[in-house]
């Protein structure tokens, strides 16, 4: 993978246009036998990278900038997977091998998956644990919401899966329609996950290629832990608020902890920070650093931040600490476009 090819391609692919490689380029990655895919500007979830080196021994190289890298060695004869080096954030069950062909199938086993959760947590205390169906009773009614139980009291995957997109259509049936109609198509499989001192969701969706990818959805009955957000929170756009209050505290690409709504703790508040970018806007900043919080992160320097003393018709700035910000955009469909495309790729 190159960072920043400016040598390489006529132009970037961002979400609206494919990116371009140059002629000579091209024909360099013809002639050895590989394709290029451009990544999405400002997107780390795109910049993932599955390559492959042909001769007796085949190298596949699995990772991206968001997260860490595995790096496996396959022989072609027994199709085993000979040397884990490291861990990746988007963990595999096993590999298909076919005509020298690879394809990422399946999610992880329990064990391996709670490896996966404690790989990425950010916090010290690994007290985690995927709650049973059985077991979901036994928890307090004080520490999920009651849609909660009704979900996975249920041992039938199909049953948690159509039960749990039945509170987002209620909860955001217009603001996340592409994102519901990705899960409903792609949702692979939920669990009710305890994390040391909190409950989540933990969701495994499939990519475009198969590959699972896991996504968490924040507890909405989590405690604020954000004064200045809190302070503010009647200020904030009434759809903004209900998805906090009724569906997640949070939803977010588990191992990066961004492409998605942030949890409200670390919502970022724009009059704490030191933006050393406004120094070198083109033009006079449009927003007001005190009544701005950025609720979405992209993983690298972008956030999609409500001004709430401009914050009509959902109303939202894309913010970069070292870009040109982008002001009257839809905060909504900017949020749904960018999570559908970190689900994709």
């Amino acid at each position: 993978m190159a960072e920043s090819p400016k040598t390489i391609k006529d132009e970037a692919r961002t979400e609206h246009r494919a990116g371009k490689v140059n002629v000579k380029f091209a024909a360099y990655a013809a002639d050895f036998g590989f394709h290029v895919k451009p990544c999405i500007a400002w997107l780390p979830r795109t910049k993932v990278l599955i390559g492959r080196i042909q001769g007796p021994v085949p190298l596949v190289v699995i990772g991206d900038l968001s997260g860490r890298v595995r790096l496996m060695i396959l022989d072609l004869h027994s199709s085993k997977l000979n040397l884990p080096i490291h861990m990746s954030q988007d963990l595999i069950k096993h590999l298909a091998l076919t005509r020298k062909h690879y394809f990422i199938v399946g999610g992880l086993d329990m064990e391996s998956k709670l490896e996966f959760l404690k790989e990425y947590t950010l916090s010290e205390n690994q007290n985690i644990k995927i709650i049973p169906f059985h077991e979901v009773r036994g928890i307090g009614s004080e520490m999920i919401p009651k849609s909660w139980f009704n979900i996975f009291e249920h041992k039938d995957t199909d049953r948690r899966i159509e039960l749990l997109l039945e509170v987002w259509k209620t909860c955001s049936p217009v603001t996340l329609s592409n994102t519901i109609s990705y899960l409903t198509e792609n949702l692979y499989e939920v669990d009710l996950v305890y994390f040391n001192d909190r409950y989540s969701i933990l969701y495994s969706v499939k990519s475009q290629s198969g590959e699972i990818q896991y996504y968490e959805g924040r507890n909405p009955l989590d405690p604020f832990n954000n004064i200045e957000l809190q302070n503010n929170w009647c200020k904030i756009p009434q759809l903004i608020r209900n998805f906090y209050e009724n569906l997640h505290n949070g939803f977010y690409f588990y191992a990066s902890k961004a492409m998605g709504l942030v949890p409200l703790e670390n919502v970022t508040f724009f009059g704490d920070d030191e933006w050393g970018i406004i120094e070198s806007l083109n033009e006079p900043i449009q927003i007001n650093l005190q009544t701005t919080f950025g609720f979405f992160k992209n993983g690298m320097s972008g956030y999609v931040a409500i001004d709430y003393t401009n914050a009509e018709n959902d109303n939202a700035t894309l913010w970069f600490s070292n870009d040109q910000p982008e002001y009257n955009i839809n905060f909504w469909d900017t949020i749904d476009e960018w999570i559908v495309i970190g689900f994709q790729d």
